[in-house]
């Protein structure tokens, strides 16, 4: 049993007067965090939700004939594991565009996480990996790509501006395909 005397705690305490104009500020930034899932609404800078990151070197383009029509392989996989629709996937691929692993969550920031620990936990280098997701790409997923160290992020919508400008700063190959099968290159290690 831990048993704490009270006389032995000390505490501090503050009495904080913001001129009205600084509260309005501190209210509205502090409701704009409360409602983003992500933590990134609300902020004035990048800076301030994502901490730096080291720029990925030798990160290979893998050859975009491997990627075959993603947006029918990822139907047909969906189709058959959950039937009922509505889950963000994210697709791990070698090298040679086969699929290691696939998950799937009703958050694609979920979906990216669970691949990222499956191929970390089975020990795979993912500098030579490509990670597909079909949900359109942000800035916080190429973050988290960047993060792990992946090769190449692939994703079947476009990507943000935000999340182009980091790929590109960071050395991430950030690809889109279209449903029309065409293949849009944002970011290229170089």
């Amino acid at each position: 049993m831990l048993k704490v005397e009270v006389s032995t705690l000390t505490s501090w305490v503050m009495d904080i007067t913001l001129s009205s104009r600084a509260s309005h500020h501190y209210r509205s930034r502090a409701v704009a965090r409360r409602m983003a899932g992500c933590g990134v609404c609300g902020t004035q800078q990048l800076a301030e939700v994502f901490p730096s990151l080291n720029r990925l070197d030798d990160r290979v383009m893998p050859s975009l004939s491997s990627f075959g029509d993603l947006h029918q392989r990822l139907d047909d996989w969906q189709s058959q594991q959950s039937p009922h629709g509505g889950l963000h996937a994210a697709v791990l691929l070698d090298r040679e565009g086969q699929i290691i692993t696939i998950q799937e969550d009703i958050g694609r920031h979920n979906a990216m996480d669970k691949v990222i620990g499956y191929g970390l936990n089975s020990g795979l280098n993912l500098t030579e990996h490509s990670i597909v997701m079909s949900s359109r790409s942000s800035v916080e997923l190429v973050y988290k790509a960047i993060n792990a160290g992946l090769g190449c992020l692939v994703h079947l919508s476009s990507p943000s501006y935000q999340a182009v400008m980091m790929a590109q700063q960071h050395g991430l190959n950030l690809i889109q395909q279209t449903r029309q099968g065409e293949v849009r290159i944002f970011s290229k290690n170089q």
